[in-house]
């Protein structure tokens, strides 16, 4: 019951931390069901019809690949529930233009570790994750790797890598490879 305050409670980790109850009930009072269940609840709707992001505008986005170029950033994400994980890079090009791309992503998590830290040494790069849920037992293995600097992510800051990234989109500034398992 998206209206049942003890659903907000398990369901967003940011109150008592980073909000109070009292605030939620006032975003609550602010937003229409289908936009509180998506912005504070992670509730999407349950058909291919509504999309986070517009897929026209992201099918416009695709363009050739291209070597990395010599700064980017790296970070990694794993599924809620363990069963993959991506390595991912993104940088911005001398105009301004965005870019990601999937540098790895395969089934399961084990693998995940030693090819960030292959990358990271590689490259001299700080791997940046979102510190919540299943990311945690990989930063762990990460971290015990030598010569790696592991960035956590707050909530915050994750929200407005979020925002970026369609608002980038939207204004036809972001670009992608077309790799099926971004898209």
């Amino acid at each position: 019951d998206p209206e049942d305050e003890g659903v907000w409670q398990r369901f967003h980790p940011g109150i008592g931390t980073l909000t109070t109850l009292e605030k939620m009930r006032a975003r609550r009072a602010g937003l229409s069901l289908p936009m509180w269940c998506q912005e504070y609840l992670g509730i999407w709707p349950p058909d291919n019809s509504t999309s986070a992001i517009d897929m026209v505008a992201w099918a416009d986005s695709a363009v050739p690949q291209v070597e990395l170029p010599d700064r980017f950033g790296i970070a990694y994400d794993v599924a809620p529930d363990s069963s993959s994980a991506a390595v991912c890079a993104g940088w911005r090009d001398e105009d301004g233009v965005g870019y990601v791309a999937i540098l790895e992503h395969r089934q399961g998590v084990s693998w995940m570790p030693r090819m960030v830290a292959a990358v990271a040494k590689k490259y001299r790069l700080p791997v940046r994750y979102d510190g919540i849920g299943a990311n945690h037992g990989p930063s762990t293995e990460i971290s015990r790797l030598r010569g790696v600097q592991l960035v956590s992510c707050t909530a915050k800051e994750a929200q407005a890598a979020t925002q970026s990234f369609v608002s980038n989109l939207t204004d036809g500034t972001l670009r992608h490879f077309d790799q099926a398992s971004l898209t």
